[in-house]
């Protein structure tokens, strides 16, 4: 070894203890209000519910196809809360 000090990779960069309890409660919550939004959504453009994953009769294709999207704009949703509130920790 060199001697020199290697910063880790994942180093949490100021973001405030308040972060780890207010982030995961204010992205399961803005998770839920999604996925009721693309829901009632789906249900107004095509007239029927989203397909369900575990119901036999909806097509591979559909169901993965919305597992996709609800679950990319989900994880979107999670960085910027997350992003949001270490934004808001720092200002402080």
């Amino acid at each position: 070894m060199s001697g020199h000090e290697v910063e880790p990779e994942h180093e949490e960069h100021g973001s405030s203890p308040m972060v780890h309890i207010i982030g995961p409660l204010a992205a399961i919550a803005a998770t839920w209000a999604i996925r009721r939004a693309m829901s009632a959504g789906y249900r107004g453009i095509s007239g029927s519910k989203p397909p369900e994953a575990q119901d036999p009769s909806v097509s591979w294709t559909r169901a993965l196809l919305w597992t996709a999207v609800t679950a990319s704009t989900a994880a979107c949703v999670e960085v910027a809360i997350y992003r949001y509130l270490n934004s808001r920790s720092s200002k402080n």
